[in-house]
């Protein structure tokens, strides 16, 4: 599909009463064709994980009508319209005067199901027995659901390939590579593998790719045939700099979000995420 820059405007507003509400500018490579929600799911993982919205991991067939929004002045439902095929993209709620926050709506009364906004600033923003699970067993089953839809958008986001500024699709991958690249002139191989906590050969092939694309060069160290210095091209430098940019915001989410813990949850959370690795690790392990 064809992609390029739109510029994407959305209403925001907080859950208060006398709250008039916003509108958030961004700047936002889409591709021909995509789904209104699909923007929104784009425009969460890579600039404003704080968006509330209705994402479509309950529903994505037209049917509970949770995602109604207004699209350039035209109501429809998010997982079902496609974006305007130019100009700016206006998105806001079909009903300004009853939002809950952002493009969220009220559930109406009779309405069958447990619908979910989405809401990085503290998980999901719910509604009824989702939003507080009446004992421990709900809450398990509420927070396994929780994690396995961020670990699902974060392999579509490792595998969704983007601009970054550039004329150049590059996956997460190499975005990561360039960003340890930039912050580390002069890195060879196996400083980079280290960076990157993977093996020198998985490094050696992103390495030529990357070179391939005209965004790492790869030179001999004055003095030193043995040792090859990475840097990164004007191209690279660009892709760099737009990547810093956006994940800067999504680093100031996140520590905005843990600024509100004291330090013993913290360290409760470090643990479990510790813990949890390990044991992806040893089952990957186990079943290879």
């Amino acid at each position: 599909m064809d992609e390029e820059i739109r510029t994407i405007l959305v209403f925001r507003k907080g859950p208060e009463p006398d709250d008039e509400g916003y509108v958030s500018k961004w700047q936002v490579p889409v591709q021909s064709g995509m789904s209104v929600m699909n923007l929104l799911d784009d425009i969460t993982r890579n600039i404003d994980p704080t968006l509330g919205y209705y994402t479509h991991s309950r529903c994505d067939r037209g049917v509970c009508a949770r995602c109604a929004v207004r699209v350039n002045g035209t109501a429809g439902l998010a997982c079902r319209m496609q974006i305007p095929p130019e100009g700016d993209i206006q998105i806001e709620p079909a009903g300004r005067s009853r939002t809950v926050r952002d493009i969220v709506a009220p559930k109406k009364k009779g309405a069958r199901g447990k619908k979910t906004a989405a809401s990085s600033d503290g998980g999901e923003s719910t509604e009824g027995e989702d939003a507080a699970p009446s004992d421990r067993e709900d809450m398990y089953r509420h927070l396994e659901r929780l994690w396995e839809q961020t670990a699902h958008g974060y392999v579509a986001l490792e595998k969704t390939p983007r601009h970054f500024g550039t004329d150049k699709l590059l996956h997460m991958g190499e975005i990561h590579t360039i960003d340890a690249v930039g912050r580390f002139p002069n890195i060879n191989i196996t400083e980079l593998a280290r960076e990157l906590e993977v093996t020198k050969g998985a490094v050696s092939q992103m390495v030529k790719k990357l070179e391939k694309k005209g965004c790492l060069v790869a030179a001999k160290k004055p003095g030193n045939d043995k040792e090859v210095a990475l840097n990164l091209t004007e191209e690279g430098r660009v892709a760099y700099e737009y990547h810093q940019h956006h994940h800067t915001g999504l680093e100031m989410v996140l520590r905005r979000m843990m600024e509100r813990l004291d330090m013993g949850i913290l360290e409760e959370i470090r643990e479990s995420l510790e813990a949890l690795r390990r044991d992806y690790n040893e089952f990957d392990a186990d079943e290879n």
